[in-house]
């Protein structure tokens, strides 16, 4: 009786075993342990593992079901000694089939299948109207655009651009909009005929008042040339009052602003050619316009493109250099840099560092996790022909933590504006352009990423041979999840100010 029972429980015990043993090798040959962390409305996350004897692992997904190797639309292959991969450029609100198949001893084993439903978001257009305003020319035709732009509170700020024709009269604009863009006044802060001047920065002061940073070759008020050029800062209050302007002489003749800001009550702005061996200068100055530091710096080597002032007053200088300038070709690489208050060099990254491709940054922005945000155009190993959006998130010592690329034949890409969030998230925005082929488009795109570099969504206002000559210059959101683009409407011959207002659902 007690063999009976031995033999019985011999017969249970290796059944046991038995499926131990199966569901072992499920677990490490045939990867059941394949789950989806994430979807939005672009991309699927996944969690697997597997055993280290699986060779030529690969996700391989559909949009039918029963997806094997002889009958999948797409695949990526994936390392086995790593546990999450994501799955990007997937399309919103489709279901998908996804599996991991792996051989082993010339064995083809699958993973179950997992249904994915990427998700709905319902993008609207919701306004899209040209900004009027006046203008002080008397001339019949002006080109009217838009050179920067800045939020407060629940208006806009717009610093632009008239160029009247055929007599090419020049002035700057300040127009106040609420952020539906109707125009609460606005104030000229130019007129003269043939003058030789730049007029890019905007900024909100500490004591809510505001200025206007530019240079020129001539004096506001006596209409002369200054034997060298002068930068000028206007301080105006938010009734259109100007409380002050105050000129700084720069040794540099050159008019191009490398970077400005206004933090910790104090203004800072800095000029130079951009060339190696040029000259470059800093000032640094109150909110009344009073000199706080004045800076004449040569760097024989270095470059300095665009600069953000950090707010503890370090310096990146960013865009693009040719890490072999005396090669004979123009050749560049993306380039973030870090100096000191004293400019002293911290450190320095290149990116994108394919010999011959043209690599540039064009917006950074700090992210609330002590690193940057930062977008540019890709130009890849072959120069245009593998053009590419850009997107990198970088920790505070300038390491890649991700970045992303979007590239389409005969693109060019332009980063024109990005918004950081608290929880990582950032909002990019891009006008792209299709240009080897008559007649030539414009789109503007933007899109949402999550902190770890998922796309949440992405509107783009035109499709192939889009008739919709809208050129992006900022982004700002007005509630949550509205946003209002400001642009220039190319429709005609002569340009003109354009607001955008779409809405994420």
């Amino acid at each position: 009786m007690l063999n009976i029972k031995n033999g019985i429980f011999l017969i249970f015990l290796l059944s046991i075993l038995g499926c131990a043993k199966e569901d072992l090798n499920e677990v490490e040959v045939a990867t059941l342990n394949f789950t989806n962390i994430n979807t939005t409305q672009y991309s699927a996350k996944f969690y697997y593992k597997c055993s280290s004897d699986l060779v030529d692992l690969q996700i391989i997904w559909s949009e039918n079901q029963n997806v094997d190797i002889n009958n999948y639309e797409k695949h990526l292959s994936i390392p086995n000694n790593q546990t999450e991969v994501e799955i990007s450029n997937l399309e919103p609100n489709k279901i998908y089939y996804f599996k991991i198949t792996a051989k082993k001893s010339n064995n083809q084993y699958y993973s179950s299948e997992l249904k994915i439903t990427t998700l709905n978001v319902d993008i609207s257009l919701t306004d899209n109207h040209l900004i009027n305003f006046n203008t002080p020319h008397t001339t019949p035709e002006e080109n009217i655009s838009i050179i920067n732009a800045i939020k407060s509170e629940n208006n806009i700020y717009i610093l632009s651009q008239v160029i009247g024709i055929p007599g090419y009269e020049v002035s700057y604009e300040i127009i106040k909009t609420d952020t539906g863009g109707n125009k609460i006044w606005q104030f000229s802060i130019n007129e003269t005929v043939g003058t030789t001047e730049i007029i890019s920065e905007i900024h909100e002061l500490s004591d809510n008042n505001f200025v206007i940073i530019g240079a020129t070759y001539i004096d506001f008020t006596s209409q002369q040339p200054y034997g060298t050029p002068k930068v000028f800062v206007i301080k105006f209050n938010n009734l259109g009052n100007i409380l002050w302007k105050k000129y700084y002489p720069i040794a540099t003749r050159n008019l191009y602003i490398r970077g400005s800001s206004s933090k910790n009550g104090m203004i800072k702005f800095a000029y130079g050619s951009g060339g190696i061996h040029s000259p470059f200068e800093q000032y640094s100055i109150d909110n009344d316009g009073n000199i706080l530091d004045h800076k004449e710096l040569n760097f024989p080597d270095n470059i300095f493109d665009k600069i953000y002032y950090n707010n503890d007053n370090s310096i990146i200088n960013y865009g693009r250099r040719d890490q072999y300038p005396n090669d004979g070709l123009a050749a560049y690489e993306g380039l973030v840099e870090k100096y000191s208050e004293n400019y002293n060099l911290e450190w320095i990254k290149l990116y994108g560092i394919y010999y011959g491709g043209d690599d540039s940054f064009d917006v950074i922005k700090p992210s609330t996790s002590n690193g940057y945000s930062i977008i540019g155009s890709y130009g890849g190993e072959n120069r245009f022909d593998d053009n590419s959006k850009w997107i990198l998130k970088l920790d505070q010592a300038g390491n890649m933590i991700w970045e992303k690329k979007e590239t389409r034949n005969d693109f060019i890409y332009y980063g024109k504006d990005l918004i950081p969030y608290v929880n990582g998230d950032i909002i990019v925005m891009f006008h792209e352009t299709y240009y080897p082929n008559y007649p030539a488009y414009d789109i503007c795109s933007v899109t949402k990423y999550n902190a770890e570099g998922s796309i949440l969504w992405n509107y783009k206002d035109g499709l192939d041979n889009n008739t919709d000559t809208f050129v992006p210059v900022k982004i700002f959101e007005t509630l949550n999840n509205e946003f209002i683009i400001l642009g220039n409407d190319n429709t005609t011959a002569l340009s003109r100010i354009r607001l955008k207002r779409i809405l994420i659902n």
